[in-house]
């Protein structure tokens, strides 16, 4: 699985200002992440949330399970924990491919 970005110029429901967002995809087409400027300045958080995708991150690198951070923030469903961290192990491996 891997996550596609997506630049898009304002929303399909007509956002006013038209503000631009990144979108990271699924294969399948389901967003997980977002960047929006009007959605905490632009930090990438999981879709339809206001939690910052680095919380995630931060808490794993912290040395706590996935399911505290489930249990922290629960609007965050595992499929898109899991979708996000495979995507950036993919973004990663990519990167590292490339530098070598």
């Amino acid at each position: 699985m891997t996550l596609t970005r997506r630049e898009d110029r304002g929303y399909p429901w007509g956002r006013a200002g038209g503000t631009s967002a990144t979108r990271f995809l699924m294969d399948n087409g389901v967003v997980v992440i977002v960047s929006d400027p009007q959605v905490l300045w632009g930090t990438p958080v999981f879709e339809g949330t206001r939690v910052p995708a680095a919380t995630l991150t931060d808490t794993l690198a912290a040395g706590d399970p996935l399911d505290t951070f489930l249990g922290d923030y629960p609007e965050v469903s595992r499929v898109q924990d899991e979708a996000f961290l495979r995507g950036s192990a993919e973004r990663f491996i990519e990167a590292e491919l490339k530098a070598a």
